[in-house]
């Protein structure tokens, strides 16, 4: 019993980090003009710090939203995403629509 309650808060911790991540890329997107594609001077490790977390817990999650085809790139210099309703879904985010 003690194992599955382990599983069940890693598993939850993993999913607050990719949500965390994703909000943080979002906040990116807006202050860059909504643009799908923008410039960046973030290292994986400067976004840890700003998150609280552990590099590898920012690499994960960009590997993740990769793999869901939700991020095309993310390096320290340039953001390119492939699919913003999906980010925002994943950052349990909701922008306001540009009329």
């Amino acid at each position: 019993m003690q194992g599955d309650n382990l599983h069940a808060l890693t598993s939850l911790r993993a999913d607050t980090d990719i949500v965390n991540v994703s909000r943080f890329i979002l906040r990116l997107y807006c202050e860059h003009g909504k643009k799908l594609t923008f410039n960046i001077a973030y290292s994986q490790q400067d976004i840890a710090d700003i998150l609280g977390v552990h590099r590898t817990t920012v690499a994960r999650a960009i590997r993740k939203l990769k793999e869901d085809d939700i991020l095309i790139r993310m390096s320290r210099y340039e953001i390119v995403i492939s699919d913003l309703d999906g980010l925002k879904k994943v950052a349990h985010d909701e922008l306001p629509d540009d009329d």
